[in-house]
């Protein structure tokens, strides 16, 4: 059994929102495309007959979801992306511009941590998925970190920091148009950040810190409307992502600096246990990053009423395998439900 620290890097941190604000928690229908759309034939009924009957006729019946995603055309699916993600674009090229201004930068600190936390927590899933065990996690307040594994696989814990976030940051772009998605996924997060400080985070900025942001992302994903929670979902899901692409600036230099100390890097580590340059080992999880990336972007689970983007995520659609990420309720809804209810009863009870 051997035992490392990792380091986490120096988290980027763009993010995006949806510049439409549409609420994805009820189905899109103005951003399918004409084609798509049924026409509604009106009939109807000599008067005294009763109310008119209108039927619905879809033009489209005879088709499935991957027989129409296969007929889009490059114009079209650019045209939908830009309807349905507008919003990605737009909070993705103000992250950037925050990021550089450095009056104002300290708005993405929150995110800063959360992507460390990330990276650290990618590095002890994998010690216990090569069956070693997690001592502790150390988050520190410059954005760095560092996570404590017992294992005889390094080479597969070393590099799970950054592709193991890369992958995160694909699965939460994947579900960010669905129904359910960002606020299950949000409180998911919240949930998992919460067990892990009481279970793993020993630092004491990293305790108290990422307690109060799981407790802020909790309350966010149980009150929040839908527009403003699918916002902060897809802040987070671009979060992940642009960290495993921006960050791996670093691992091309000598060192980093963890909580002010020099340290070597992940890319370092491999070369000397797998062999190779640290150059080389960078540029590989660069490429595997922005294909991640490329992947959550265009393959998005479609949401209840859309046609997928392409014929491969419209075939698993005919299949029904979107269905539990298109709920209409989830958990969080139910939980809220009831309390609403709860705080109903007493106020008629004290107004009685």
């Amino acid at each position: 059994m051997f035992s490392f620290n990792e380091d986490a890097q120096h988290s980027p941190s763009w993010v995006h929102t949806d510049p439409a604000g549409t609420n994805s928690d009820s189905a899109n229908d103005t951003n399918d495309p004409d084609w798509v759309k049924g026409d509604v034939e009106q009939i109807s009924s000599p008067p005294n007959s009763g109310p008119i009957e209108a039927k619905s006729i879809n033009i489209n019946t005879s088709q499935s979801n991957a027989a129409i995603a296969a007929q889009k055309t490059w114009s079209q699916y650019f045209t939908e992306t830009f309807k349905r993600d507008g919003r990605l674009l737009l909070i993705a090229i103000s992250i950037l511009v925050v990021m550089n201004l450095p009056l104002v930068r300290w708005i993405l600190y929150p995110f800063l941590i959360f992507s460390t936390w990330i990276h650290e927590m990618c590095h002890a899933i994998a010690g216990l998925m090569s069956g070693g065990s997690v001592q502790n996690l150390k988050i520190y307040p410059d954005g760095s970190g560092l996570a404590y594994v017992s294992t005889s696989n390094l080479a597969f814990v070393y590099s799970a920091g950054y592709q193991g976030t890369a992958v995160v940051g694909c699965l939460l772009l994947i579900l960010r148009r669905t129904k359910s998605g960002p606020r299950s996924g949000t409180m998911a997060l919240a949930v998992a950040i919460v067990l892990t400080c009481l279970i793993w985070v020993r630092s004491f900025f990293g305790f108290f810190f990422l307690f109060g942001l799981g407790i802020a992302l909790g309350a966010a994903a149980w009150k929040l409307p839908s527009t403003h929670i699918r916002n902060l979902y897809i802040i987070l899901a671009v979060t992940c992502t642009l960290n495993s692409i921006t960050s791996i600036q670093v691992l091309f230099g000598e060192n980093q600096v963890v909580n002010g100390q020099p340290s070597s890097t992940d890319a370092h580590m491999m070369a000397v246990i797998q062999g190779g340059n640290h150059a080389m080992w960078a540029l590989l999880w660069l490429v595997f990053a922005l294909f991640c990336a490329a992947i959550g972007i265009l393959l998005a689970i479609p949401g209840p009423d859309q046609v997928a983007d392409f014929a491969i995520c419209g075939v698993c659609q005919d299949m029904g395998l979107f269905h539990l990420c298109n709920r209409r309720l989830g958990i969080c809804r139910r939980i809220r439900g009831t309390a609403n209810n709860e705080a109903s009863e007493n106020q008629n009870a004290t107004s009685s």
